[in-house]
């Protein structure tokens, strides 16, 4: 094959990878387009060479930058080398500009000289680029701009803060927060909750739930901030924590306030001297100390979570029903209205009781006030009774000087009749028995007669119980009585009339040995109450006195016993009351009585 065969073979191998090539590729000589491959026709929205052969490179060319590229293709002929990639502006031949990025070569056509473009069309790489810089700045701002302070860090080293983290930080420009710590920014108390949240950051590659986070300015001002953070997710950004933060110290003070206000509300309620009931659907869901002690539970636990019917007397629930449904269906609280109640031991209390609706935790819910009537019950039976001792204590002025004085001279000659008669007549016996009996209550009259006691002193309440143990101690063992004086070594010393406190003790021990025909033991203990009062507690193991019958008990000429007057217990309620102090009596059938005996230390 000849030189020139192999020249004419080599020129149409290099055209055939020139037409193949998927790159455009272009020639000109003297600006006029020689030459360009199908992929370059494409680019330039032609379908056929004809289309663009034999035009000036110009007519390609924005007219802004013909002048510009017209230097440039001088400069590169002059230099005789290769440009290096270079993006120029062209006008498809439908009008659109496209951005092109094009090498430019120096060369030899056809014996002219000329330049051989090699391109590769941007254009959509670069709107790719500019929406996304248009996005990223429009981010920028945003961020920029966020009412929110928004920190970024690496390592815990800041890279980026924006204008509310500055105003938030008291800084006057970011170059004051660049690469400082975030640790710098952290009030030390909760370093260690910032420590483990960025290491649960690391670990969950979560977003974590805002917290409160006590901050520092670069004032040293100290704040409340809400903070939450996360890890952005960005392979140019590995490893950074995008923080945003808000300024809560108003709220926090304000939570704060809110939190020391409720707790003082619960405290007043959890203290207040009446009674508190709180009720979802019948169930105790609160109520307080004095509620507790009404209902003698050793602390609301034994309270809480139970029906409230569980403490309503049976015949009173429908009542209680009643009254429930129309506050639920008017709204409105009822008035106080008087009922009982149960313990949680079991025994009945006299209360006043007043229901309404309130919203409680964000619900509705049946609050009720109550008032113990236990004390005012017993001050009117004691008002009562003292009523019934005065006019008793008057008739008896009257009655007993009229009866003792002919009952003396009958007792005289019934004795002397005894004498005289002997055993002929044995109703004689009977006759002065009874006589006895008629002065024995005579006597009694006449205590109730006599005017308040007036011969007080200092006495000792342990020695004159140990006294009246020592009197009766002999009665005792003759009907199998045991009598243990349990002295706790309390101060004991009372202001008091010592025998008329000897004749209430003898009287209650006594009735305690009556109630024990079988034999038991009975129990003295003294004690000092919460309330400073002295407590004297007489309890025994007899058979016990029914509800109904402890209620009349102390009543003028009532009694259990056969040969009782009615009137003993009576005198010892009026000799007590007459020191200040008070008598409770409790019983349960088969088990005993307890009678409390109080007396205010100064009396």
């Amino acid at each position: 094959m000849s030189a020139t065969d192999k020249l004419i073979l080599s020129n149409d191998q290099f055209k055939a990878i020139v037409e193949l090539c998927p790159e455009p590729i272009a020639i000109y000589c003297d600006n006029i387009v020689e030459y360009l491959n199908p992929a370059c026709m494409t680019m330039i929205g032609a379908s056929h060479s004809s289309e663009v052969l034999g035009k000036n490179i110009t007519d390609f060319l924005l007219p802004e930058d013909i002048e510009k590229i017209m230097l440039q293709n001088e400069e590169l002929l002059r230099a005789g080398r290769p440009s290096d990639l270079i993006e120029k502006r062209w006008v498809r031949l439908d009008g659109q500009v496209i951005i092109v990025e094009v090498r430019s070569v120096p060369i030899t056509y056809g014996a002219r000289s000329g330049i051989q473009l090699f391109c590769r069309d941007i254009t959509q790489k670069r709107r790719i680029e500019a929406a996304l810089f248009e996005s990223e700045q429009r981010l920028y701002s945003m961020l920029q701009h966020s009412p929110e302070a928004i920190v970024v860090h690496f390592k815990e080293k800041i890279n980026y803060v924006n204008n509310a983290a500055l105003k938030l930080f008291r800084a006057s420009s970011h170059e004051q927060m660049i690469g400082k710590s975030i640790y710098d920014l952290i009030h030390i108390d909760s370093h260690n909750l910032a420590a483990q949240r960025i290491d649960l950051l690391k670990n969950s590659m979560q977003k974590l739930d805002s917290t409160i986070h006590t901050m520092v300015g670069l004032d040293g001002k100290i704040f409340s901030a809400e903070v939450s953070s996360n890890e952005i997710f960005n392979p140019m950004a590995e490893g950074h924590v995008q923080t945003v933060l808000r300024d809560v110290s108003e709220r926090v003070q304000l939570e704060q306030a809110l939190r020391e206000s409720s707790l003082a509300y619960q405290n007043l309620i959890k203290n207040l001297p009446e009674p508190i009931l709180v009720l979802d659907n019948d169930i105790i869901v609160y109520t307080n100390i004095s509620c507790c002690k009404l209902l003698k539970a050793v602390n609301e636990d034994e309270l809480i979570g139970k029906n409230v019917y569980q403490f309503i007397p049976p015949d009173q629930h429908e009542y209680a029903t009643e009254i429930k449904n129309e506050i639920l269906t008017t709204g409105k609280a009822s008035a106080f209205i008087e009922g009982r109640i149960l313990d949680v031991l079991g025994c009945e209390n006299s209360i006043e009781i007043s229901s309404t609706q309130i919203v409680y935790q964000s619900k509705p819910h049946m609050l009720c006030v109550l008032r113990d009537l236990t004390e005012r019950k017993n001050a009117e039976e004691r008002f009562v009774r003292s009523e019934k001792l005065s006019a008793i204590g008057q008739l008896a002025a009257g009655v007993a000087h009229e009866i003792r004085n002919p009952l003396t001279a009958l007792k005289g000659f019934t004795r002397l009749l005894q004498k005289e008669l002997g055993d002929k007549f044995h109703y004689l016996s009977i006759m002065q028995s009874e006589l006895e009996r008629i002065n024995t209550i005579v006597n009694e009259f006449m205590s109730l007669s006599k005017p308040h006691l007036s011969h007080f002193s200092d006495g000792n309440i342990s020695t004159i119980l140990q006294g009246v143990v020592s009197i009766l101690d002999t009665q005792a063992i003759l009907r199998n009585v045991i009598i243990t004086l349990k002295d706790s070594n309390v101060k004991s010393t009372l202001y008091c009339n010592e025998n008329q406190l000897k004749q209430v003790f003898i009287n209650i021990i006594t009735n305690a040995m009556d109630a024990m025909p079988k034999g038991g033991q009975i129990y003295i203990t003294i004690q000092l109450t919460d309330d400073a009062k002295l407590l004297i507690r007489i309890q025994d193991e007899g058979q016990g006195i029914s509800e109904d019958i402890i209620r009349k008990i102390g009543e003028p000429f009532f009694t259990t016993k056969d040969t009782g007057t009615g009137l003993g217990l009576m005198i010892c309620h009026r000799i007590v009351e007459a020191h200040g102090g008070k008598i409770n009596l409790t019983s349960q059938v088969n088990v005993g009585t307890t009678v409390d005996i109080l007396f205010p230390l100064f009396a």
